[in-house]
């Protein structure tokens, strides 16, 4: 446990502790003296049905799941394989389902190779739409919002089931921290912003008011500041 007795709760399909470096930093910056804690390797379903207690100092559960995780040490043919990432994926389902109300779960849907991945992320996301207490990242998610140039490692997954890259497990850390840690980061209340290459493209003073340039990404922000004014954040222009 943390000097305050919350902890960080983490279980993956795959070998997690690459992530601890990151998280850390992410606690760090958020003002949280917490302890990160590792469920045993590959040990999802059985974290699932661990009873949880409330008010046991958990800030939240996070799964991380590669589906073709589930099948590393079959045996079985490409068919049987494929049905059994099917219903590994229907437990997976009923286990979050019924998971005992404590600390809010976060299920992380980890780039893969198989082509059932795609499916089975498909099927939990619907299936848990209307869950309070879940809520599903994608991989497609993870990708488009963090993209990286090496994300396989296939030596250290061969070796150690470290599937990636450093640098993908940085990604991770940062969408659990963003996704999970963010409803305790200070509520921001003023919105800074400088105006030229900011607000629009170029600057005022050299180019005048014809000579700048407001395209759809400058048109963006500018809605984006909008929309915080009137959700009544103070927004301010700080420039030369």
């Amino acid at each position: 446990m943390g000097l305050t007795g919350e902890y960080l709760q983490g279980t993956a399909t795959f070998t997690v502790e690459p992530l601890t470096e990151s998280l850390q930093f992410w606690l760090d910056q958020v003002g949280k003296q917490a302890a990160i804690q590792f469920g045993g390797y590959n040990q999802v379903f059985q974290e699932l049905m661990r009873p949880a207690i409330p008010d046991d100092g958990c800030l939240a559960r996070v799964f991380l799941i590669r589906p073709e995780d589930w099948v590393r040490f079959s045996n079985e043919s490409e068919t049987n394989v494929d049905a059994l990432i099917d219903r590994t994926a229907t437990e997976l389902i009923d286990g979050l389902r019924s998971a005992t109300v404590g600390a809010p779960i976060t299920v992380i849907f980890c780039p893969g190779t198989h082509s059932a991945t795609v499916a089975v992320e498909r099927r939990v996301c619907e299936a848990l739409t209307d869950s309070t207490l879940v809520q599903v990242i994608s991989s497609d998610w993870i990708s488009a919002h963090y993209p990286v140039r090496e994300l396989h490692d296939p030596d250290s997954d061969r070796e150690g089931h470290i599937p990636y890259h450093p640098e993908f497990y940085t990604v991770l850390a940062t969408v659990i921290a963003r996704r999970c840690l963010r409803d305790f980061l200070p509520t921001p209340k003023v919105l800074v912003l400088d105006a030229d290459n900011t607000l629009w493209k170029g600057a005022v003073g050299e180019l005048g008011r014809v000579g700048i340039e407001i395209s759809k990404p400058y048109q963006s922000l500018q809605r984006l500041a909008l929309s915080q004014k009137d959700a009544g954040l103070l927004v301010a222009v700080c420039s030369k």
